[in-house]
């Protein structure tokens, strides 16, 4: 069982996490369905990925080495 530091520690980051996302513009819906804090993650990447000339989405369009 996880003690309450660690559960008050996991909170405080997840929380840290959407306030960075928060600031980098990233919405916490899509298509009316609140983004878990993964999707907002992958959300951003897109966002990055996008700004960068790839496509959204493909992984397989990011450079590698």
């Amino acid at each position: 069982m996880t003690n309450t530091n660690e559960l008050e520690f996991l909170v405080e980051d997840r929380e840290a996490a959407h306030l960075c996302l928060d600031n980098c513009g990233v919405p916490r819906e899509k298509d009316g369905q609140t983004l878990s804090t993964w999707g907002r993650i992958m959300a951003y990447g897109d966002q990055r990925a996008a700004a960068a000339g790839f496509a959204q989405g493909l992984v397989a369009d990011l450079p590698t080495a």
